[in-house]
């Protein structure tokens, strides 16, 4: 708890004092104490936050591992601060500094906390880490979606002097990935060649509805997606009605989809291929 907390309580800052004094409370960090014998994990995290102050995240390894794509630190938590803000050294807490501060775009929540979004997690763990940790990483951010290969783009304009941003660029993919083998067939076979721009692998998309979808492949200009139906014939009756929602959910806000199976990819490719094209071409803006 903060100093305010326990005055909000009915304590005194002289019996805080007192308390502190006589070990009944702990203090942690300037105007932070534990209350009671046991510092519980979210309530750790929660001190750190406290002790960094205003604008102040969880970031690197203990982002990581509120992100679920490690890897953790056991010994200490680490928390970004704005850049130029001084805080006295304490076991089992690492500070490290934003240069130009925390943007609100770099900041999500996980369980309530204030987290160092994917992109500045890597970024922030980019400089401090390995490359073979940074690499495993990114791609355990990316096989869980938390990352986009797209993501990777235009990363200098975005952190302009990020001291990470030549350690991540080096490992970032250098194509953008797909999910499944039929997606890289459907690609190699359909999407490659084509006289259009790449389409954008895993886009997220937010239907009329407000539910939240991915898409295989986006061509984002002409708002035209491309599945791959990867289904077997009775999981491909099951889920109908499921596709057909989902479409008319996104058709609600404009975008149109293609979807292909493993038989069109394998014997059909050329005629699919041209389906795309004429598609695409004529939604693009002129």
């Amino acid at each position: 708890m903060t100093t305010a907390q326990l005055v909000a309580c009915g304590l005194s800052r002289g019996t805080i004092h007192r308390r502190a004094r006589a070990g009944r409370l702990h203090a942690l960090g300037v105007g932070v104490y534990r209350v009671g014998p046991i510092l519980t994990a979210d309530g750790a995290r929660r001190a750190a936050l406290w002790i960094g102050g205003p604008g102040t995240a969880l970031g690197l390894n203990s982002a990581c591992e509120l992100l679920g794509c490690g890897p953790r630190d056991r010994r200490a938590h680490h928390i970004v601060v704005p850049h130029g803000r001084t805080l006295k050294p304490r076991t089992g807490l690492v500070v490290h500094h934003a240069r130009g501060g925390l943007r609100p775009q770099d900041i999500i929540r996980v369980d309530a906390f204030p987290v160092t979004c994917p992109t500045r997690t890597a970024l922030d763990l980019a400089w401090a880490a390995d490359p073979g940790t940074l690499r495993r990483v990114v791609e355990r951010m990316l096989h869980r979606r938390l990352l986009t290969p797209d993501a990777f783009t235009n990363l200098s304009a975005r952190h302009p002097g990020h001291p990470g941003l030549a350690r991540l660029t080096a490992v970032a993919p250098d194509r953008p990935t797909t999910e499944s083998p039929l997606e890289d067939r459907v690609r190699q076979r359909i999407l490659d060649g084509l006289p259009l721009p790449d389409p954008v692998p895993q886009h997220p998309l937010v239907g009329l509805s407000g539910r939240r979808y991915r898409a295989d492949f986006a061509y984002v200009d002409a708002k035209v997606l491309v599945e791959a139906d990867s289904r077997a014939h009775h999981e491909r009756v099951a889920a109908f009605e499921a596709d057909r929602a989902r479409d008319a959910d996104l058709a609600g806000v404009g975008w149109q989809t293609l979807r292909f199976t493993h038989a069109q990819a394998r014997d059909e490719a050329p005629q699919c291929a041209e389906r795309v094209l004429a598609t695409v071409a004529g939604r693009l803006p002129t």
